[in-house]
């Protein structure tokens, strides 16, 4: 009997795992919809939107939501400055997502890339 609660138990654990980095996969694919729009907002505009909700209705229909409903469930956005090693000033922004254990995921424009941090 031992055993089984703890095979139960194990399986749970490696099943709750699994969903979690299968909302993450997702939400960042919808990340990257959003992305897409603010980069064409940009390409039009030469500027970067000031909210989200600015890509509405022209680049993106609606921003969607993260999966993890218990929580936050918005994407958040927000224009940055940055000054690179030669002095030069630049703007870059940041699109992020929290999940259920509050872990932060977040793109930055200028690396092109995800971070993870809490």
């Amino acid at each position: 009997p031992g055993f089984i609660i703890l095979f139960i138990i194990f399986t749970h654990g490696i099943a709750s795992l699994a969903l979690t980095e299968w909302k993450i996969f997702n939400m960042k694919k919808d990340a990257e919809i959003i992305i897409t729009a603010i980069n064409k907002y940009y390409y039009d505009n030469k500027e970067y939107p000031e909210k989200l909700d600015s890509l509405i209705p022209k680049y993106i229909a609606k921003i969607p939501k993260t999966r993890f409903h218990a929580y936050v469930n918005n994407y958040h956005y927000s224009i940055e400055n940055a000054t690179d090693n030669h002095g030069v000033k630049h703007l870059y922004y940041e699109l992020h997502f929290r999940t259920g254990d509050f872990e932060s995921h977040i793109y930055r424009s200028d690396e092109n890339s995800w971070r993870t941090g809490s």
